[in-house]
């Protein structure tokens, strides 16, 4: 409901809460801790928001070359879990996670999903999902855990 006021000469607009406008979520990409590999550069997983009608995309930087990696989604905020006395964390919720998709690393020991389209679905505004890649190092490093972990991200559909 919309009413018009003349107050001092100035034109005064009021609009009822019910016709406020509604704030809507941002689209959000947060890292969550740093990635697992006693190295110079932690592993990493970069990726863009998710904008509803927008694109989103992942880098994987900073782990061995030619290796086999999976990157993992689970609902809702990280859960981070330790992994013994190693320092590194799993921050997908675990008994929810599944695999978006395996992949391999290039010679430099980078992976990219170039960015694809969101699609544009109102019910997705708002929802929060995390994700994290797990990389298998081929040849094994010596001296290091068989698994290499990335950060987390936590991501936000929204605007």
């Amino acid at each position: 409901m919309q009413r018009t006021a003349l107050l001092s000469s100035v034109l005064v607009i009021i609009i009822s809460p019910a016709a406020s406008a509604q704030l809507l979520p941002a689209a959000t990409a947060v890292p969550v801790f740093d990635g697992c590999l006693p190295a110079a550069a932690p592993p990493t997983l970069q990726v863009l928001p998710p904008v509803l009608g927008g694109v989103t995309g992942m880098m994987i930087t900073f782990v061995p070359s030619l290796s086999t990696g999976f990157i993992f989604a689970s609902a809702g905020p990280p859960v981070p879990v330790p992994i013994q006395a190693s320092g590194c964390y799993v921050h997908v919720n675990i008994p929810t996670a599944f695999l978006l998709t395996s992949f391999t690393t290039n010679a430099v020991g980078e992976f990219t999903i170039p960015p694809g389209a969101v699609p544009n679905i109102p019910a997705l505004m708002g929802v929060d999902f995390t994700l994290q890649a797990v990389v298998v190092p081929t040849p094994p490093l010596v001296g290091f855990p068989p698994l290499i972990l990335t950060n987390g991200v936590h991501a936000t559909f929204g605007v």
